[in-house]
């Protein structure tokens, strides 16, 4: 019984190799022969000019840099404020301090929980977040302009009224 149990395993095992190694001969890898040539890339297109929308760029009393760029092809507004204070100016020994501060503005500001700051943004269809990039951390908003005070609200909240819950 148990010969007939190892010449079983043999044969079962069999196949499994034999395939093995036909795969193995299927893709001949030849040290001496190089591979076969690769077309060139495409050449590059022509270069044109960027059409940038027009911009005005000013400073409010307090300091802040404002750029408007502002265009009447959809009743929109996208706001984004950004400070200095992204991954590079985390404290040393303390990396990720930009990312956790970024995640918790949207979390807690100006009075409201997270959950009526999602909720007052979706009732108007609108979206909320903040972020930390290398130098600057920024909050965005984008609503119909015909809510663009409660944009500007929430993010102003976010910035100078977090309450970073835990």
């Amino acid at each position: 019984m148990r010969a007939s149990l190892k010449i079983l395993a043999a044969l079962a095992a069999g196949p499994l190799l034999v395939g093995a190694s036909l795969g193995a001969q299927e893709r001949p890898i030849d040290p001496v022969m190089p591979p076969p040539p690769r077309q060139a890339p495409p050449p590059p297109l022509p270069l044109e000019s960027a059409q940038f929308p027009p911009f005005v760029e000013f400073e409010l009393e307090n300091g802040l840099r404002v750029v408007l760029v502002q265009s009447e092809k959809q009743p929109v507004l996208s706001l984004q404020l950004a400070v200095l204070g992204g991954s590079l100016h985390d404290p040393s020994g303390k990396s990720g301090t930009a990312d956790i501060v970024a995640g918790l503005l949207t979390k807690g500001a100006g009075g409201r929980t997270a959950e009526q700051i999602a909720e007052a943004i979706e009732r108007v269809g609108g979206s909320i977040s903040a972020s930390a990039g290398a130098d600057f951390l920024s909050v965005q908003a984008a609503v119909l302009s015909s809510d663009r005070e409660l944009a500007f609200e929430l993010v102003s909240d976010a910035l100078l009224r977090p309450t970073f819950p835990t």
